[in-house]
């Protein structure tokens, strides 16, 4: 289907009236590849409209005009949408099937009518009655329109339906094809230490995860945005839907998933093997962990679905599992090999989860400092795609400094995160929302503690509310009580003794440092606070 000297194009041919530029103009935008009209590109160089080149130099001066357009067209791959008439010549027709996915879209001939009726297009060759004309003209062009890679009966199907069928048959053919002009218009790569980070438009290939995949999932996902990501997640031929959530780290229940993910994973070879994660940041534990501790360790790649996860979980190689109630406290530090940030996968998730992020970005944005971290932003779609390969640098760059958390650098990524996962286990918050009352806690404290004065504090609390609309609701929390407050703080994993844990404080923005803090410490500024009841 390709020769020397050309790349395969997508073509859509068929009837007047069939809706060749509506879908193609879909396919395009899915593919990530140019849009071409032929009428409209010949119309632009000879200055005038097809209808008016078929009136004053005939039918067989305009297929001479689309060879030589075929025969011209560069070798970039692209949607082309032909006139009705164009493969009504062989060699036209021969060249295309040779260089390209030929598509004949048909529908009957009451619904061509229909649609001509209220195109209010000029259609020459069907003046004066279209209805009677219509069939004649069928009937004359259906060898060459039965001579084609792929006849497609559009009558019962939307346009969006169409295209959807259309660009899944264009990407199991052309896969390595359609990868390379997909990250050439949509993508940016970056890359941090032993991974690649890809901030993408769309969903990446499944094709060039790797020769061999295991995919592990969210089982959201087959329904989220009315079942979109379904036929995405149908091109893994093995994967593992799994329900999201804390109660997925289990320990307990890790055999359970280990023994039936080593059923499906037996024709597949280790030393090939990519574990894909797409989930959000308890999918991306567990796969991550089941990632490094397979046959002692095997290549994987996240694909973040919450922004949650996008800014903060998918980067930096931990990965953790649950005992009993005690969150984190068996994992392994494991790098993902390629990370992709898709914006399509990314818009699908409700609004509410895209306020759960603005912790993690907040507090990211404390560490960080610079000046990507104080213009104001929204939980919008667009504001945070805006800011998140700052936001992902920015956690890169303290990541990396202490990859192994061996010196210390790393734990600073932890502000807010000590009386967060109190309030998150106690009280059931989201965990981006208990992070952010984690920072207000964090702030007060830093500030009792004599590291930060009180006009940064205010700096800080102004950013909070003002930039990511992260308000003090310590008062809408019933007060937690003393012994369950100090029996959580016990089984924090940042302990640093028996009486004692690290705690990371603020001496400004960009300016964070970790100390040793007793418990007695954080009980009575959490009873100063009122985040517990001291009867």
């Amino acid at each position: 289907m390709m020769v020397a000297g050309y790349l395969a194009m997508l073509v859509l041919s068929g009837p007047p009236g069939v809706g060749k530029t509506t879908i193609g103009q879909l396919c395009a935008e899915r593919l990530g590849i140019p849009f071409v009209d032929s009428d409209q590109e010949i119309a632009k160089e000879a200055g005038s409209s097809v209808a008016e080149l078929l009136e004053r130099e005939g039918e067989a001066a305009l297929r001479t005009r689309e060879h030589k357009l075929i025969a011209a067209l560069g070798n970039e791959p692209c949607v082309l949408a032909v006139g009705g008439g164009l493969i009504t010549v062989d060699k036209t027709r021969q060249l295309l099937k040779q260089c390209a996915l030929l598509i004949g879209l048909e529908a009957s001939v009451a619904v061509l009518c229909s649609r001509l009726a209220h195109s209010g297009m000029l259609r020459p060759l069907l003046q004066p009655d279209p209805q009677s004309a219509l069939p004649r003209l069928l009937a004359e062009r259906e060898s060459a329109y039965r001579d084609v890679h792929v006849r497609l009966s559009i009558d019962t199907l939307s346009a969006q339906q169409v295209a959807e069928i259309i660009c899944h048959l264009y990407r199991q053919m052309f896969p390595k094809l359609h990868l390379q002009a997909k990250q050439s218009h949509d993508s940016q790569r970056q890359v941090f230490g032993d991974s690649e980070v890809f901030f993408t438009n769309e969903l990446p290939d499944p094709c060039s995860l790797g020769t061999e995949c295991l995919l592990i999932h969210d089982e959201i996902l087959e329904t989220a945005g009315g079942g979109v990501l379904r036929e995405w997640l149908s091109r893994f031929p093995v994967r593992y839907a799994v329900p999201a959530g804390e109660p997925l780290k289990d320990l307990a229940a890790f055999p359970q998933h280990v023994e039936q993910l080593l059923q499906l994973a037996s024709p597949l070879t280790a030393s090939r093997l990519s574990v894909v994660a797409v989930g959000g940041g308890s999918v991306g534990d567990f796969a991550g962990f089941f990632a490094s501790v397979f046959k002692r360790g095997v290549s994987l790649v996240h694909i973040p679905s919450t922004w949650l996860a996008a800014i903060d979980s998918a980067h930096g190689g931990k990965n953790a599992l649950n005992v009993g109630k005690m969150k984190n406290q068996i994992g392994t530090i494991a790098f993902a090999r390629r990370i992709f940030l898709s914006r399509a996968l990314l818009e699908i998730q409700p609004k509410e989860r895209a306020q759960d992020a603005l912790g993690e970005l907040a507090k990211i944005a404390i560490i960080d400092g610079n000046d990507w971290t104080t213009a104001p932003i929204l939980p919008e779609p667009e504001s945070l795609w805006s800011v998140l390969p700052s936001a992902v640098a920015a956690k890169y760059r303290v990541v990396l400094s202490d990859p192994h958390e061996r010196l210390g650098e790393r734990q600073k990524l932890n502000l807010g995160h000590t009386v967060g996962h109190v309030l998150e286990t106690v009280h059931r918050l989201p965990h981006g929302l208990a992070v952010a009352q984690g920072l207000h806690f964090a702030l007060h404290f830093s500030m009792k503690r004599g590291v930060l004065g009180a006009s940064d504090l205010q700096q800080l609390l102004d950013l909070l509310t003002s930039r990511y609309g992260l308000f003090d609701r310590r008062r809408e929390l019933p007060p937690i009580p003393q012994a369950q407050f100090v029996q959580l703080l016990t089984q924090d994993k940042k302990r640093a003794s028996e009486s004692s844990l690290r705690f990371v404080l603020v001496r400004g923005l960009g300016d964070v440092i970790t100390t040793e803090v007793t418990i007695a410490e954080l009980v009575a500024e959490a009873a100063r606070q009122e985040y517990i009841a001291t009867v």
